[in-house]
């Protein structure tokens, strides 16, 4: 199943581009043309940032507007962080993007990434479930990325955890369940259904992982685990 947006398709094709699927491909033509853009603030970040991306090398100077709340802001922050220090200059009003065309990336020769805390937050989870506790390495306490949070919705829901430079150990506390506004990270709530928590979420959060919600369900069945929407 091809993960796709009408409204994503729909700039695109306004844009000099076109787009469709064959059998389990995905086929792209024409030239994307310089020009204004607008997306809802609820659609994927990753269109978002595709077309942060994008942009910048068109010949032509170019506007994004994000149409009402932006979600997923902490993944489009990500997506500025990378794009200024590969040299990209723009310019955000709000959620107006001017996004000067003609430009190329300078990247430096090596590049450290950074721990995936998406990624930890299995594992940190998982800790909240053991006596022992676990430890994981290479996370950045003060990273840009939105799905650190998870440490704050650990800690408040009763889990121990500790963290030090460059590491986050996480044990077994007095767990509860908690309610969760997930819309800004919704990367955590597949990770989050190994603990009693309710998440609330919003319609953007639902569509971009459907599948795998449908998927875990499938999982879980067998041992007498009940999904609420």
């Amino acid at each position: 199943m091809l993960f796709r947006s009408a409204v994503f398709d729909g700039e695109l094709a306004a844009h000099g581009m076109k787009i469709s699927e064959k059998g389990k491909m995905l086929i792209c033509e024409g030239e994307l043309k310089s020009g204004h853009f607008r997306l809802p603030g609820n659609i994927s970040s990753q269109f978002i940032s595709a077309l942060l991306m994008a942009l910048p090398r068109l010949s032509g100077d170019s506007t994004l507007e994000i149409t009402g709340k932006l979600e997923s802001g902490p993944y489009v922050k990500l997506t500025e962080d990378a794009l200024r220090e590969a040299g990209i200059s723009f310019e955000r009003t709000g959620n107006l993007y001017n996004i000067p065309g003609g430009q190329r990336y300078r990247l430096p020769r090596e590049k450290t990434v950074e721990g995936d805390w998406s990624s930890g937050a299995f594992f940190l989870c998982l800790g909240a479930l053991s006596e022992k506790g676990i430890r994981v390495r290479g996370l950045d306490g003060n990273s840009s990325q939105g799905d650190r949070a998870v440490t704050e919705i650990l800690k408040s829901m009763g889990a121990k955890l500790r963290e030090e430079k460059g590491s986050v150990t996480v044990s077994k506390g007095r767990l509860r369940g908690l309610e969760i506004d997930a819309a800004p990270i919704p990367d955590l709530i597949l990770v989050l259904t190994q603990e009693p928590t309710l998440v609330l979420t919003q319609e953007l959060t639902l569509a971009q992982i459907q599948v795998q919600i449908q998927v875990l369900i499938l999982e879980l069945t067998p041992v007498q685990i009940q999904e609420q929407t």
